[in-house]
C-alpha cells in the first residue's frame, strides 16, 4: 500500500475535498455519507439529499458552460 493521500471529490459536482480531513472526518463534518455495505460517498455541504440520491442513482446532471450562463 502506498503512503499517498487519498482524495476526496464530491460525488455531485466533483469538486475536491479538502485533502488534511480523512474520510470519516468528512462524514462526521456533515460532508460525506457511509452507504453501510462498505462505500462511503462525499458530497459539498450544500448539495441537496435529492441531488446527492440522483448522483447515486447514475442520473448525470453534465451541463455545457453555455447552458450554465443562463
Amino acid at each position: 500500500m502506498t503512503e499517498e493521500p487519498i482524495h476526496h471529490y464530491c460525488c455531485v459536482c466533483g469538486f475536491h475535498l479538502p485533502d488534511n480531513l480523512t474520510g470519516y472526518e468528512l462524514i462526521q463534518k456533515g460532508a460525506g455519507k457511509d452507504m453501510g455495505n462498505g462505500h462511503l460517498i462525499f458530497f459539498c455541504k450544500h448539495h441537496t439529499k435529492e441531488q446527492i440520491n440522483d448522483s447515486q442513482q447514475g442520473f448525470p446532471r453534465f451541463y455545457r458552460a453555455s447552458e450554465m450562463m443562463k
